[in-house]
């Protein structure tokens, strides 16, 4: 006999504490090959029994990290965008000059997804479109750390008399 209701138990997000390490490292495993089979099949042509047969799951624990493949690909890009900033924040603040800094961020944020060899700057550049055109509140949200890099860069600029405040 089947119950007329069926609860599922809440889903393993980036920041719950029902995840534990081997939790962290399952959902860590899930974004890496999710973005591996996104930039081989493309992401409507991959399944999500595909991205759990290439972790090594089920698709029911797929879905205990992520809502769906949507959910999924915002959780990527977040991640794709952390990193990515982590990296541009240290080439951009290198220079102590703050003309220098705002011409690097300038030069960097324009090449590095599109030069990009690897997998992730392929994917943050053709994922980037995505969400902002079917989420845009989503996308605002992960392209936050991008703009406050800007902020900073700017601020300093203008604290330094070298830009203008208008």
């Amino acid at each position: 006999m089947r119950p007329e209701h069926v609860t599922r138990r809440p889903s393993y997000g980036k920041n719950s504490p029902a995840v534990g390490e081997r939790g962290a490292r399952t959902r860590q495993r899930i974004l890496d090959e999710a973005l591996q089979l996104f930039e081989e099949k493309g992401y409507y042509e991959t399944l999500s029994d595909d991205i759990a047969g290439r972790v090594g799951i089920v698709r029911a624990t797929l879905y205990q990290y992520f809502d769906g493949k949507d959910d999924l690909l915002l959780a990527m890009y977040e991640n794709l965008i952390s990193r990515f900033v982590d990296d541009l924040r240290k080439e951009v603040l290198a220079p102590k000059d703050p003309l220098k800094q705002l011409e690097t961020f300038c030069r960097a944020y324009l090449t590095r997804a599109a030069q990009s060899q690897t997998v992730g700057g392929r994917a943050l550049t053709v994922f980037n479109l995505r969400l902002e055109i079917d989420r845009p509140d989503d996308f605002v949200k992960a392209y936050a750390p991008q703009l406050q890099l800007l902020i900073e860069v700017l601020t300093a600029g203008v604290d330094a008399g070298v830009v203008r405040d208008d």
